[in-house]
Parts: C-alpha cells; sequence; structure tokens
C-alpha cells in the first residue's frame, strides 16, 4: 500500500465555505482532492475539477456531473439510503490512502445535525483499521481538520502544540465519559483536577495567553475548537 503521510488531502464536503480565498489558497496547496456529492459544486464554481466524488450524486445537476466526467473526475456513486455519510466515505477514502494532512472544508453550515455528525467524523481517523494505511512508523495520528474563516475543529494529540494568537478562543471537550490528568501550558484556565466530562462543558471559550498553547492529558479523547474572535463570524 502506498502511503501519503508527507501529502495533504482537501475534502470538500456539500456545507457552507466562508472564506473562498483561503479555500481557493488550500486548493493550490493540496496534492489531491476529493468532494462528497454536492461539495463539488463548490469546486466547479472555480472551474476545479476534483479527482474523485464520492455520493448518491441526487444533489448534482446532469450537466454538473457531465462536466465533471468530462473532466476526468471518478463518480463513486452510492445508493440514496445507506448506512454511511458521504462525509464519512471521502473521509475513509482520505485515511485509507495514508495522508498525513487531511484538510476538511464544507463541513458546516446552517443544518446543526450534519455540522455535528461531520464533527464526530473527525474522530475516524483514531480507528484501528487504517494502522496498515499510516504504519508503525508515521510520527501519530495524520493531521485531520475542519477548517474555515477563523475556525479549525480538530482533535489534538497529547503533548500537541497549538499556535494561533494572544486572546483567540480555544474551547476544549470531552468526546469520550471524561478526559483526565489535563495539563496546558498558554491557555488562561486550567480545569479543576485536570478534568474534562462530556456532560459539562467546562472547556468551552479558554483563551490563548500566547502565541502558542501545549496540550497533554492522561486519558480520554479530547475535541478542540480554535476560534479567532475577531473573524470566525
Amino acid at each position: 500500500m502506498t502511503r501519503h503521510w508527507n501529502e495533504t488531502c482537501l475534502l470538500v464536503l456539500g456545507g457552507e465555505i466562508k472564506d473562498a480565498g483561503l479555500f481557493q489558497l488550500r486548493l493550490k496547496e493540496a496534492d489531491t482532492v476529493i468532494a462528497a456529492d454536492s461539495g463539488a459544486r463548490h469546486l466547479l464554481r472555480l472551474d476545479f475539477i476534483p479527482e474523485q466524488v464520492f455520493g448518491d450524486m441526487d444533489s448534482l445537476t446532469g450537466d454538473e456531473t457531465m462536466r465533471l466526467e468530462r473532466g476526468g473526475c471518478r463518480l463513486t456513486v452510492s445508493p440514496v439510503e445507506k448506512n454511511d455519510t458521504d462525509g464519512s466515505f471521502v473521509i475513509k477514502e482520505a485515511l485509507s490512502r495514508g495522508y498525513g494532512r487531511i484538510r476538511i472544508w464544507g463541513a458546516l453550515g446552517d443544518w446543526p445535525d450534519h455540522s455535528y455528525a461531520n464533527i464526530m467524523l473527525l474522530q475516524l481517523a483514531l480507528e484501528p483499521e487504517y494502522g496498515e494505511a499510516y504504519g508503525p512508523g508515521a510520527e501519530g495520528l495524520p493531521e485531520v481538520v475542519i477548517e474555515d474563516r477563523g475556525v479549525k475543529i480538530f482533535l489534538p494529540r497529547r503533548g500537541q502544540w497549538i499556535y494561533g494568537k494572544i486572546g483567540e478562543y480555544v474551547s476544549l471537550f470531552a468526546l469520550t465519559s471524561e478526559v483526565t490528568g489535563f495539563v496546558q501550558e498558554g491557555l488562561k484556565y486550567q480545569p479543576a483536577g485536570g478534568r474534562f466530562i462530556s456532560g459539562f462543558p467546562l472547556g468551552v471559550s479558554n483563551e490563548l495567553t500566547a502565541d502558542k498553547a501545549r496540550l497533554d492529558w492522561d486519558e480520554g479523547v479530547l475535541l478542540c475548537m480554535q476560534a479567532d474572535r475577531e473573524i470566525a463570524t
């Protein structure tokens, strides 16, 4: 199996994209671009043809599908009624190829259920079935980040430094029932007892006190939402 640990895969879903300029920059930086169904429409508006599109294709018109096919895009069609979301298909594809950096755009929007589902899909990177794609030599987990204007949502790794600017919001949530032994450097608040629990979102709207912060803990899965308070709205 060919691993792509040093490459970036850009995944485009069908939600809202607020920062068109940053999105186009990410397109230029990406080694591979894959879309989920209506996410391809974001790309077609820029006359960009992705490598592959996953989904039941019910959100694309016949003309849009024809443009994709003529441009050399592979269409992987799934049943309308299925157990996976289109977002799940594209994230699993990127993980199975072993990309070290996976950026996700169009994951957020007006539908809170879709936004929540896409955020929860970040946990796919923890599944042992993708171990073969990354191998024992890979340095930890791949970077899988939901991104848009002023916002980054990701699962931090233990001991990871995150970068931003003073005053930027950093919200931390337990995805497991609890996260224990949490310590940090560079944030305004430290949770009592170094503990987050899923039923009490104590970690919302913490703040950077420096241009970087280090996060570490003993047990559990932590979700990080990083937002520039000036431009995220």
